[in-house]
């Protein structure tokens, strides 16, 4: 995961916790995650993280998502929910709320 091109300690699959798979991430502009004094990982402040998930973390989310279903719709794949997301999540409170709202969002998806 980056910003504005600089790398953070951050797995990417905290935000996206699909099954396998591989992502970049570089958030720019009012996307940027507040980060900590070393510049180098996320600020973990509780309000800050559900401030930027509810603006813009859900929006990110969504799109990939949303691409996922694309291609499993053409390629008629169909797959339960909970066997999309990945297995194991880390236990801070981003990897736990991003992974909620993941799973709210495939839902959604594949209810609609």
């Amino acid at each position: 995961m980056y910003q504005d091109g600089i790398v953070l300690q951050v797995n990417p699959q905290m935000l996206v916790p699909l099954g396998n798979g591989w992502s970049v991430c570089n958030l720019t502009a009012k996307a940027r995650l507040e980060l900590n004094a070393s510049r180098h990982e996320i600020n973990m402040n509780r309000s800050v993280i559900d401030e930027w998930l509810d603006k813009y973390g859900t929006l990110i989310q969504e799109k990939v998502e949303k691409n996922c279903m694309n291609v499993l719709k053409k390629y008629n794949l169909e797959f339960p929910v909970n066997s999309m997301l990945a297995s194991e999540v880390d236990d801070d409170y981003f990897s736990q709320k991003s992974y909620d709202n993941m799973k709210k969002i495939l839902s959604n998806l594949v209810n609609s």
